[in-house]
């Protein structure tokens, strides 16, 4: 709830450092959101975050990926539990 506004590290150095935040270029955020749109009808992630993030999309697995990646974590569960 921090009302200072962020910016990217390239900035020119000539901004109050008091009045805001400065971003490391380094800087990452992992957010895992579903798409807008029924049955998932909570906020609208590129709408609130896409004009100041770059959003990647990336599809949920097909069910044979899926069934390889539990396999790989969880090679003694046998298959019937998966």
């Amino acid at each position: 709830s921090d009302p200072t506004p962020a910016l990217p590290a390239s900035t020119e150095r000539g901004v109050a450092a008091q009045e805001f935040i400065i971003i490391s270029p380094d800087f990452r955020l992992v957010v895992l959101a579903n798409r807008p749109g029924f049955p998932f009808l909570g906020n609208d992630f590129y709408r609130v975050c896409g004009d100041v993030f770059s959003c990647h999309v990336i599809e949920a697995p097909d069910g044979e990926s899926e069934l390889t990646l539990l396999r790989s974590v969880g090679p003694d569960v046998p298959d019937d539990a998966l």
